[in-house]
């Protein structure tokens, strides 16, 4: 009868592993990587170069070999971390709204993350094309009343989960951030500039802000329908 009244979390807290702690490093370091891809999509408000200069300085950091097998390590440990944690995240989503859209966005990053995966890196390995400004631009020109949304959604989720996320995991591993920071009012500026940035951002992929040539005769969009079938 004891063992039933358990948590059912309780298996976790026994474990040697302290599983908080892992689902706060690997989500700083998967939250870097958020950083630097969210950083390349801002810039493009200033057009492609500055996109692409960003983004390929962001990509010799996290597609170095061994830093691009430990941000699928990190991946991997704090889906598992989260999962030893669930009883424990659920009861702490109650009545906190800060905490709920952190884990709505988790959803949605998760649905999506194997495909956008694939269509940038493995497209961009499998044909030797770069997934950059023409990936996002051929994709919005395509289909634009799905990938304008995805995109917007995409970007906002990774944003506001690495928000959220890396003040609770600094805090988790000692570090009190500023009460400044979790003041309601400030906390919440990171994510409305975002808001409307990313708009923007999409904007210029779109070809609203400038002119971006013809996104479906890049090397990019010719290899993606050339795979798929679709051209």
């Amino acid at each position: 009868m004891a063992e039933q009244e358990l948590a059912p979390d309780t298996a976790a807290a026994r474990s040697s592993i302290d599983w908080a702690r892992v689902q706060a490093i690997s989500g700083l370091c998967f939250a870097g990587f958020l950083a630097l891809h969210l950083a390349a999509t801002v810039s493009a408000i200033f057009g492609e170069a500055a996109f692409t200069f960003v983004q390929h300085a962001g990509r010799r950091i996290y597609q170095y070999p061994l830093l691009e097998l430990g941000l699928i390590v990190a991946f991997v440990a704090h889906l598992v971390a989260a999962w030893q944690l669930r009883q424990r995240a659920r009861s702490a989503l109650r009545g906190n709204l800060r905490r709920r859209l952190h884990r709505y966005a988790a959803i949605y990053l998760l649905l999506f993350v194997a495909g956008h995966a694939l269509a940038t890196r493995g497209v961009s390995l499998a044909g030797n094309v770069d997934s950059g400004f023409d990936a996002v631009a051929f994709s919005i020109a395509w289909i634009p009343t799905w990938f304008l949304p995805y995109y917007f959604f995409l970007a906002m989720a990774g944003l506001y989960h690495a928000w959220w996320g890396s003040l609770t995991a600094l805090s988790r591993l000692g570090w009190k951030a500023p009460g400044t920071l979790r003041a309601r009012k400030v906390f919440w500026l990171l994510p409305v500039a975002g808001l409307l940035l990313m708009p923007l951002a999409l904007a210029r992929f779109a070809g609203l802000l400038g002119d971006i040539g013809d996104p479906m005769s890049s090397a990019y969009a010719r290899y993606y329908l050339m795979l798929f079938g679709l051209d």
